[in-house]
């Protein structure tokens, strides 16, 4: 019975790594989040060979427009590109930020480009 139980914990406590470490992978943190410049974005969103729909970037640059509650404007020095952030997030017009996201390209050429906001900082 003392073996079961052994086996048990350890069987749990290695699934609670493994799920832990999964849990990491969504970390703003992670290796996952790309260095771009808006140049870059706009240029391979036209290209049919690249899919970069949903790869998630980092941004640096000047929010240099509030459009409305919860849209901006960045730009980077390379070009202007629209972020759009989650409720209750403002970010400062005027100032360099840098912004992690992830691309939402237009889909069939409704809509528009922009960055899914998912956190930012002052830089």
């Amino acid at each position: 019975m003392k073996k079961f139980i052994l086996s048990v914990s350890v069987l749990t406590l290695i699934l609670g790594f493994a799920f832990h470490a999964k849990a990491d992978h969504n970390d703003p943190d992670s290796n996952k989040w790309k260095i771009a410049s808006v140049r870059w974005i706009q240029d391979n969103c036209d290209k049919d060979s690249k899919d970069v729909d949903a790869k998630h970037v980092v941004l640096i640059g000047k929010v240099t427009d509030q459009i409305d509650e919860d849209t901006y404007m960045l730009n980077d020095g390379t070009g202007s590109i629209v972020l759009d952030v989650d409720e209750g997030i403002e970010l400062p017009v005027g100032k360099r930020v840098v912004v992690r996201g992830e691309i939402d390209e237009a889909f069939w050429d409704i809509g528009k480009l922009e960055v899914n906001v998912k956190s930012w900082r002052k830089e």
